[in-house]
């Protein structure tokens, strides 16, 4: 860790997010303060730059941030990948249900066709039809071929015709308007506008460590690259705390300057909330 005793001023990004889905905010267990104990330790000690303990304490943060960034960004991957199996799953059902709607419609057809009655079919039909609805928003018609049954004018089932669902079509028909209502709907709209909003932590991650920032020096500092003390405040643009940290000093003897603070797991092509990690 290097040192030196700055202010910031601005910075071209927020560094702290404002998290909310569906009416949650993490608490005091969350990235919201795990970022303001992180800010708190560097407040702390750029009143004493020298100081071993403000320094370890600043290391833990940073490492405490990192964690938590990795661990949140895990858990909407999990949660990602979870919807979607969820999806494919409800496709199956669906599946299911047409084509044995789709049955029924040829069987009663057939039945009445002949005179009889088909009661307990269309009873069957009808709670099949049910159940569909709770999954996806339909659209219901009954014609002489049996239900004709369509989502946003797309049809899944005609007369003795079922057409194949897949996951890729339900969220086809979610991105187009066709797909407002029921568990399918929920599902992607929770996986692709709740959780990609949360992803956002990618670029908060990359924001904290290589965002542009700017900076008073004080009068008295040494920059890097230069010789002479500052004779007067100086306004310097960085980039992120990496930028801020190569600003300063080791404690070593001879001093050298700072290098990244926040880095990247190996195999990661830069910094995102999954492979943060600092020195």
């Amino acid at each position: 860790m290097s040192r030196i005793s700055i202010r910031i001023t601005s910075w071209a990004a927020a560094a702290e997010p404002v998290f909310s889905i569906q009416g949650h905010k993490p608490g005091d267990t969350g990235i919201r303060k795990v970022i303001e104990n992180f800010w708190n330790a560097w407040s702390d000690l750029s009143k004493d730059p020298d100081s071993v303990t403000g320094r370890k304490i600043v290391r833990e943060n940073a490492l405490a941030l990192a964690d938590s960034f990795n661990q949140t960004s895990k858990q909407l991957s999990d949660l990602s990948g979870d919807l979607t199996d969820n999806i494919s799953v409800k496709s199956t059902q669906m599946n299911t249900m047409v084509n044995t709607i789709a049955s029924l419609n040829t069987e009663i057809r057939r039945i009445e066709g002949l005179g009889d009655t088909a009661n307990d079919l269309r009873d069957q039909r009808d709670l099949l039809t049910d159940q569909l609805s709770e999954i996806v928003n339909i659209q219901v018609v009954e014609n002489e071929q049996g239900y004709s049954i369509t989502i946003g004018g797309t049809a899944l089932v005609a007369g003795p015709a079922a057409t194949p669902v897949t996951a890729d079509i339900l969220t086809a028909a979610a991105e187009s308007g066709a797909l407002t209502g029921g568990e399918v709907y929920g599902m992607i709209v929770s996986r692709d506008r709740y959780v990609k909003e949360y992803q956002q932590l990618d670029s908060l991650a990359n924001t904290l460590a290589n965002g542009e920032l700017e900076v008073i020096v004080p009068a008295g500092s040494v920059l890097p690259g230069e010789t002479e003390p500052l004779s007067e405040p100086r306004a310097v643009k960085v980039n992120g705390i990496n930028g801020l940290h190569k600003l300063g000093y080791t404690l070593e003897s001879p001093a050298t300057t700072g290098r990244d603070f926040f880095t990247f797991w190996a195999g990661a092509a830069g910094i995102t909330a999954a492979s943060i990690t600092t020195l």
